[in-house]
């Protein structure tokens, strides 16, 4: 009888859980902002920081001045 117990209540935990992770979804680590006593790296480091993935992949390529903005 209590193995039944153990085993409904150890199903009923892995249903809750597997539904929460479906619902909640993976969102991944939260990137920090840059500190405010460091200096700007320049224009175009600032400018490709505040666009989209694809657009710094795109600025670090031909510019070269950004990719160090990327990692991290």
């Amino acid at each position: 009888m209590r193995l039944v117990v153990c085993l409904v209540f150890l199903a009923s935990f892995a249903l809750v859980c597997q539904g929460g992770a479906q619902r909640g979804g993976f969102t991944g680590p939260i990137p920090r902002p840059p500190p405010h006593g460091r200096p700007p790296l320049g224009p175009i480091c600032n400018a490709c920081y505040r666009l989209s993935f694809s657009d710094v992949r795109i600025c670090c390529n031909f510019l070269g001045k950004c990719c160090h903005l990327v990692k991290g």
